[in-house]
């Protein structure tokens, strides 16, 4: 089965909080033609998990896999991009087959190419730009340059995935 990334505030959700349609009408049509799935990594900090589910739902957002909030606060890798860059390794060394992602920030897109992983920017994707790289190349190199220093950090992640991937 293969992923896609999706952020969420700025791809997502629009300003005001508002429903991007066209990028959930995108999601909807990939997950029915092609049985891709999706996997939610934001900057959010992890307090917000109900509100961000909540959200999901009520905006018939499809296809959802998992959400994975931030949950560094207060360590070196408590910026959106290093939470992000982090994430994705662990998601790509435990197996998974990630397409691309789709995310506002340049910096993360470019966190993810260095993954190995092709970034889009929403309005790439829905004009139909997007090209699945499945995190091949240089994600096995690039992933050894990315280890937080602190195991507690790494824990404490791994502690939140176990618990992401138990959500029904």
């Amino acid at each position: 089965m293969s992923f896609e990334l999706v952020d969420l505030d700025g791809t997502l959700v629009l300003e005001g909080d508002k429903p991007n349609a066209e990028l959930i009408a995108y999601m909807a049509e990939d997950a029915a033609s092609e049985g891709t799935q999706f996997i939610v990594v934001s900057a959010r900090n992890i307090d917000r998990l109900d509100e961000t589910k909540a959200w999901l739902a009520d905006n018939n957002v499809p296809a959802i896999a998992e959400i994975h909030l931030n949950d560094f606060e207060g360590s070196p890798f408590a910026t959106g991009v290093e939470f992000k860059a982090y994430k994705v390794k662990k998601l790509l060394e435990d197996g998974y087959e990630i397409d691309y992602g789709i995310d506002n920030d340049p910096a993360v897109r470019e966190a993810y190419r260095t993954l190995g992983i092709e970034a889009y920017t929403w309005q790439q994707v829905v004009a139909g730009e997007a090209n699945a790289t499945n995190g091949e190349g240089e994600a096995a190199a690039a992933a050894d340059t990315l280890d937080p220093d602190a195991a507690t950090n790494r824990e404490n992640v791994d502690m939140r995935e176990r618990e992401m991937r138990a959500m029904p």
